[in-house]
């Protein structure tokens, strides 16, 4: 039960590694740290403050530590204390260590890891580049860690699944989904690896969360991989974490033009990071040798790259969803049973797979080259189409509304969502009303998680 009580502790606010380490040398364990008189409390060095929301949560939740594995017992979810043997010996090691880890899947304590970041806003370079070596690293049997968002995160965990396992350190509790668009992601990380949390399971992401997390997933890791960062990325915050904890630290060059390759170049210039041309310049570093090749995917047909790139790189789409950016590229003559037989092909040749809903999403990065068209083939028109105004629905409207040139964050537009709306929008509804406005192009989503708006209606 010891765990469970620190459980309860942590969730209390202001209380994290540093104090609960004073507490438990205090008192030597978190259940006589729950139960100790106000008097105690203070005497180790807690503000009145602190120690008022700590008897706050007692009186409200005297069984709290019950509640709690309870909950996550109900929901799959597994709980380990700092001192446990399940708890990461790499992460332990951290003087921000968080006392308590909440994880669905399984965790290898013992096991290498290095962590892959950056950019939300990824580029096709990024994404193939991203693929690549996080199978290639998998396939080594080491295990890659990333933060489960957008972007990076996004493709160095479906390269990882194509190589071996991953790890996601989520910026909220792991009953709530976020990104949305990850969901089925999620579900196979856990099948092969495991989702990680500092913050208990109902908690919902907030900005200041996710550079909070970014410590733990340095902390995991033997070294860090920066693919692609802005100057002011939050990837480099992790970089910032993995400096200070003595891990190494990798970065893959760009180009001097492209805005978001700028960190990663500050990063081999000025910081001493080791330059990433492919896995082999990370496995060196620990004088490792790639154990076996990647497999080589046949080349697209023209029509067959035509529709891979209507899948998004960054989420499942829907068969509607793929009708819509066809129509909104100017590709008027596609129709569902041609779509269905072009992305059937593209399973075969394992560049896309179909989740258990019927949405698709890509495990391969774009190819370089296609091969002519067979004359036979059916050849796509690509007509633009003119200019009209997007419709949207009251909802989306709604929030849309909220949304301007300048950023703003998620709890922003969802409170102001709830004062507007005639009724309750939950966090689940406003990511996928959201991704209903990235879809439509008119708003953009930034590496802190911020949105604002790309054009007006």
């Amino acid at each position: 039960m010891e765990k469970y009580f620190m459980a309860a502790i942590t969730s209390v606010d202001q209380i994290g590694p540093k104090r609960m380490r004073q507490l438990l040398d205090h008192f030597g364990s978190a259940q006589a740290t729950w139960s100790a008189p106000e008097g105690e409390l203070l005497e180790v060095g807690l503000s009145d403050r602190i120690v008022q929301s700590l008897l706050s949560m007692r009186r409200r939740y005297p069984n709290m530590a019950d509640e709690i594995m309870t909950r996550c017992e109900a929901k799959g979810i597994r709980v380990c204390g700092i001192d446990d043997a399940d708890y990461p010996i790499e992460l332990r090691s951290i003087d921000s260590a968080p006392p308590v880890l909440y994880y669905k899947g399984e965790i290898q304590p013992s096991a290498m890891m290095i962590a892959m970041v950056g950019t939300r806003q990824i580029s096709r370079y990024g994404e193939q580049v991203t693929l690549e070596i996080a199978e290639d690293l998998a396939r080594m049997g080491i295990i890659v860690v990333s933060g489960g968002a957008a972007g990076i995160d996004t493709f160095a965990h479906r390269g990882a699944l194509k190589g071996g396992r991953t790890v996601a350190v989520m910026g909220c509790g792991l009953e709530v989904v976020y990104p949305n668009d990850n969901r089925r992601l999620f579900d196979r990380i856990v099948e092969n690896g495991a989702l990680i949390s500092e913050y208990p399971p109902k908690m919902p992401p907030t900005p200041g969360q996710f550079p909070r997390r970014n410590r733990i997933i340095a902390g995991l890791s033997k070294g860090v991989v920066v693919v692609e960062a802005g100057e002011k990325s939050g990837a480099l915050n992790t970089a910032e974490h993995a400096l200070h904890y003595g891990r190494n630290l990798f970065a893959v060059p760009g180009s001097i033009y492209a805005e978001r390759s700028l960190g990663c170049n500050n990063l081999i210039k000025y910081n001493g990071a080791v330059l990433v041309r492919n896995a082999q310049d990370i496995l060196g570093v620990y004088n490792m040798e790639p154990r076996s090749e990647r497999i080589t995917l046949e080349p697209l047909l023209e029509e067959e790259a035509q529709i891979f790139e209507l899948v998004p790189t960054e989420k499942a789409a829907t068969l509607d969803e793929i009708m819509f950016r066809a129509e909104s590229g100017g590709l008027d003559d596609l129709t569902v049973p041609y779509l269905v037989n072009v992305l059937n092909a593209l399973q075969l040749k394992g560049y896309v797979m179909e989740d258990a809903v019927g949405s698709y999403l890509r495990t391969a990065a774009a190819p370089d080259k296609t091969p002519p068209v067979d004359k036979q083939s059916r050849a796509i028109k690509n007509n633009r189409k003119k200019k009209h105004d997007v419709e949207l629905n009251d909802e989306e409207a709604i929030v849309f509304s909220f949304i301007d040139r300048q950023p703003i964050g998620f709890d922003d537009i969802l409170l102001k969502t709830d004062e507007k709306s005639e009724r309750a929008v939950n966090v689940q509804e406003l990511n996928a009303i959201l991704f209903a406005l990235e879809l439509k192009g008119l708003v953009i989503q930034d590496d802190l998680g911020n949105y604002s708006r790309t054009k007006e209606r």
